[in-house]
């Protein structure tokens, strides 16, 4: 049997296939919800830094679309732009640890994975932006 696992932060599926014809065995397939790496240090950390960075992207976003409606008044460049970098720092931190705990010789992590680094990247060109403009 060929066995393929997909692991996430709350829930851990693996399905089983033949070797011969690829075929899947739906009695060594499945998914549990009882995962138990979710109560585990390193991913109460990625979730709690995760949230984290959400709020902070949350708060600098809600920041600059307030400044930007106020025609008149000084944008507060420095703190939005330092909102995002706090955020990215953030969640480079999770996305670390996620990476170091789950890292495997055949790993393959999914399009969510890519997602968290493409927020990195994201917010890193927001404060570049958003100085640039001072």
């Amino acid at each position: 049997h060929n066995i393929t696992h997909y692991r996430g932060l709350f829930k851990h599926c693996w399905e089983s296939r033949d070797n011969v014809t690829n075929e899947l065995i739906k009695e060594d397939s499945g998914c549990t919800g009882e995962y138990t790496d979710f109560k585990a240090d390193w991913n109460g950390v990625v979730i709690a830094f995760m949230v984290l960075g959400l709020l902070f992207h949350l708060v600098a976003f809600i920041f600059a679309i307030i400044a930007a409606c106020r025609k008149g008044h000084p944008f507060p460049s420095f703190w939005v732009a330092g909102l995002f970098f706090i955020a990215a720092i953030l969640v480079i931190i999770a996305l670390l640890v996620y990476t170091f705990h789950n890292w495997k010789s055949d790993v393959f992590f999914s399009w969510s994975y890519g997602g968290g680094w493409s927020t990195v990247a994201l917010s890193i060109i927001a404060v570049v932006l958003i100085m640039a403009d001072r």
